[in-house]
């Protein structure tokens, strides 16, 4: 860190926990608080190090000052909240890809992300996406492939973290999900006026899509990744392997209804196990309760959510 050069002045965004420097061709990432969030930033700098790959905010080098960490990170555009909000049908299929293509590498690198959202995605060049903030992520041993921490972002939180089950790498297949739904349809899956409701819809309502234009395999893959049955969601092998994101892709919705009546405004979803019989040209996921569902209340009470902000982040128990 002593060899940067830090002749031009800097932008300083300012958050809860956090200070960043932005410098023309880098930012530096600094906590504010001695010790109190050291565990996040040791966490990342372990994760990061000695890796590099395009579709990840790579850690160009970091230093300890006084029990103060400061991270030299890329720097990126903006993140993907921002690019949701423009709300344009324009959809860029090279940035959902980068997704993908940033999971399989920390997917290959046995890490699980735990804290996957549209904040912690950047993007570069208006077409590179680079996930970030890995502070609540976790290396798994090859024989350990299950974890218990309560964490991650409640809006994104896997059912199976809300209902305080062990769980696997397959959580960010469901905060996935819910990400590219935010994308192509503007809004988020599920709704809720206190943080119970929401939590509990989660868990057990069934998700309504649209009708948009947008391509059958692209809601076909926005099903298989928020089903709150662990064993019904996508493979990542599967995922990995289909291009889901085609520039050249045909965009055509009519071919996942069954029309029983042309003259009609009936349509029957033909491509799930249950079909649901709609009337407002939509497709509803069906997600089946979970047995554990009661447990929700217990996880409420233990995380003390009662002036809980959605967006905010939970680490009960971070290891």
């Amino acid at each position: 860190m002593n060899n940067l050069n830090y002749s031009d002045k800097p932008k300083i965004y300012n958050n809860h926990s956090t200070i960043i420097y932005s410098f023309s061709n880098f930012v530096i990432k600094k906590n504010k608080f001695n010790n109190s969030n050291n565990k996040y930033y040791i966490n990342e700098i372990n994760i990061l190090k000695n890796k590099r790959n395009i579709n990840i905010c790579n850690l160009l080098d970091y230093e300890d000052h006084n029990s103060i960490f400061y991270l030299k990170l890329e720097k990126c555009d903006y993140n993907l909240r921002k690019y949701i909000e423009n709300k344009s049908d324009l959809y860029n299929f090279e940035i959902c890809s980068g997704i993908i293509k940033g999971l399989n590498f920390l997917y290959e690198n046995n890490i699980v992300h735990r804290d996957l959202k549209p904040e912690n995605i950047l993007i570069k060049d208006n077409n590179i996406s680079k996930i970030c903030d890995f502070g609540l992520s976790k290396i798994l041993d090859h024989n350990k492939q299950y974890m218990k921490t309560i964490c991650g972002t409640p809006l994104y939180m896997a059912p199976e973290i809300i209902i305080d089950k062990t769980y696997n790498n397959k959580i960010d297949l469901w905060s996935l999900g819910i990400i590219f739904f935010e994308i192509f349809f503007h809004k988020y899956p599920y709704e809720g006026d206190t943080h119970n409701e929401l939590l509990t819809n989660i868990i057990s309502s069934s998700v309504t899509i649209p009708k948009n234009n947008i391509p059958f395999k692209i809601i076909n893959l926005i099903t298989i990744l928020i089903q709150n049955k662990v064993e019904k969601r996508i493979e990542w092998f599967d995922l990995f392997n289909e291009n889901y994101f085609e520039k050249d892709m045909e965009l055509n919705f009519d071919d996942l209804f069954d029309c029983t009546n042309d003259n009609s405004d009936e349509f029957i979803c033909s491509f799930n196990e249950k079909s649901e019989r709609n009337y407002n040209n939509e497709i509803k996921i069906i997600n089946t309760p979970n047995d554990n569902i009661f447990t929700i209340h217990r996880t409420l009470s233990d995380l003390e959510l009662n002036n809980f902000n959605n967006m905010d982040k939970i680490d009960k128990t971070f290891k």
